[in-house]
């Protein structure tokens, strides 16, 4: 079973990303182009020319893979984990989480959906998510307790191997009357 990180990394924009795979291609560009340029490099066919520009364009990206990897690890490597496991009553599956400590459970339960979302349960995750919003609660002495979405993993007291569970609660604005067809004001007076 595997088990799935939940932690504050900042996301890097599109030029961030796209500046670094610009950079490594020009880089990889003006090594490869000077040694060929002075007869450094062999002949080649048309055939491998094309093979070698391919290459150029693979690298770079296969770079960024690795760098995205490296920044993840780099933002997250010193925080406090706990670890828990979240059943899913939707897909009756037991999903081991790592969870960095300083998260707020709202933010957790959002990434613990985005998990849900790729999983074999996805379209009941969507239905639900329309009408209801998710609340975390934690096994204590044999009951499940809610945990509410403003604290900390820490503030709450979660422990590693707590066993938790996602319930579903009713929007507040699904539960009140939307609209009445009740007389207007000024047709009450009339009778």
């Amino acid at each position: 079973m595997s088990v799935h990180t939940i932690a504050p990394t900042p996301c890097l924009s599109a030029k961030a990303v796209a500046s670094f795979y610009f950079g490594a291609f020009g880089a990889l560009w003006l090594f490869i182009e000077p040694l060929s340029f002075f007869g450094l490099l062999p002949q080649l066919s048309k055939f491998s020319g094309a093979v070698i520009y391919l290459v150029l364009l693979l690298v770079p990206a296969v770079m960024l893979l690795v760098f995205l990897r490296w920044f993840r690890w780099h933002k997250t490597h010193h925080l406090p984990f706990v670890q828990i496991a979240i059943r899913s009553a939707l897909d009756g599956a037991t999903y081991q989480v790592r969870v960095a400590e300083n998260m707020q459970v709202g933010e957790v339960l959002t990434r613990f959906l985005e998990i849900l979302l790729k999983g074999p349960a996805q379209h009941q995750v969507k239905d639900l998510s329309r009408r209801f919003y998710p609340v975390l609660q934690v096994r204590r002495n044999d009951q499940f307790i809610d945990v509410h979405s403003n604290q900390t993993i820490n503030m709450v007291g979660l422990k590693n191997h707590d066993e938790c569970q996602v319930r579903a609660q009713l929007y507040e604005h699904f539960s009140g009357v939307m609209f009445s067809l009740s007389k207007r004001a000024s047709d009450v007076g009339k009778q």
